[in-house]
């Protein structure tokens, strides 16, 4: 039986709150005007972050590249999240800078 590491799994459970983070902003963005990347930074990070909860659970040989990977796009949509100052971007971005953290402490 596999059993996931302390680490993997703070990171696992922030991915899941960033996903559900990046879909409010999805739909909170979708009708207003948006100078910057969000929210298609919010549709890869629902998409990098999913792939690392499978990495990470699943025991993938690549499963550090994968957290890097989704360290890296949850910094970038931080970023744009944070330039809106809707409560929804600044949870948002908020949970990607945790998210970002938790991904480095897993590699």
């Amino acid at each position: 039986m596999h059993v996931i590491e302390v680490d993997h799994r703070t990171c696992i459970e922030a991915c899941q709150e960033c996903i559900v983070a990046c879909e409010l902003c999805i739909s909170h963005m979708v009708a207003l005007q948006s100078n910057n990347d969000c929210p298609n930074c919010c549709r890869q990070c629902v998409a990098v972050c999913s792939l690392c909860v499978r990495a990470l659970a699943g025991d993938w040989l690549h499963s550090e590249t994968i957290c890097k990977l989704a360290a890296d796009v949850c910094r970038w949509c931080a970023h744009n999240c944070r330039e809106y100052s809707h409560t929804v971007c600044q949870r948002c971005a908020d949970s990607c800078e945790r998210t970002a953290a938790a991904c480095r402490s897993a590699i």
